[in-house]
């Protein structure tokens, strides 16, 4: 495991490091396949002396794939524990109902997940970072946009991925849903208008989505 620090080599470090796959793969004929996999924390500066602060939650998961045999290079980019939350707009309702499963309808509730993302690249040599940036922007306008539930939420943002970079041939998604509950709060005499929630971890639903265009690069091992 390697511990990458700030500095103004960064860029020439991330280029350096995907020759990792194809060094080992071309020198050493008993390997055939290498994969790596690199995971980004963001740092902000604090002041101007040199000490960083962790930005957020985000984690940047990088994985590279490289298999001599085949002839054939995989890039896999994305997000992680980006937690993000939406007070208003959201909805949940028409949906099947039996006895064990009626949890009413919600005509205007909070909506807040963990994203986890994942896209592949149609080219191993792409502007992973421009492209990092552009998935992450088109990711974050799809969740401010109005919902009928996280399963449209989900598939909005990753066709908003796919209408945004080009250079992505197929998103792979994970979202929790993340439950903001109304307190009841009559025991105590009091009216609660949509003021007090609490979030609940437990029950929950996992929602797991694959989003690609109608033609994209055969992923080969890309997700194995």
């Amino acid at each position: 495991m390697y511990a990458f620090a700030a500095s103004s080599a960064a860029s020439s470090r991330r280029r350096s490091r995907w020759s990792w796959p194809r060094h080992y793969v071309g020198t050493v004929p008993a390997i055939t396949r290498t994969r790596i996999a690199i995971h980004e924390y963001p740092w902000a500066p604090i002041s101007a002396n040199g000490p960083l602060l962790r930005a957020g939650r985000a984690v940047h998961p990088d994985r590279h794939l490289d298999h001599r045999r085949r002839a054939r290079e995989q890039r896999r980019r994305g997000i992680a524990d980006l937690v993000v939350l939406n007070t208003t707009g959201s909805e949940f309702w028409g949906f099947p109902r039996d006895e064990v499963h009626d949890p009413g309808d919600a005509h205007d509730r909070m909506l807040a997940t963990t994203v986890s993302a994942q896209w592949r690249l149609r080219e191993p040599a792409a502007d992973w970072a421009a492209i990092f940036e552009a998935a992450r922007l088109a990711l974050l306008d799809a969740f401010t946009q109005p919902s009928k539930s996280l399963q449209q939420t989900l598939f909005g943002m990753g066709s908003a991925i796919l209408g945004a970079v080009p250079g992505i041939c197929e998103v792979r998604l994970a979202l929790p849903n993340k439950h903001h509950f109304v307190v009841d709060m009559g025991a105590f005499g009091i009216a609660n208008e949509n003021e007090v929630y609490y979030a609940a971890d437990r029950p929950y639903g996992l929602t797991r989505e694959r989003c690609s265009p109608t033609t994209r690069r055969n992923a080969g091992i890309a997700w194995t």
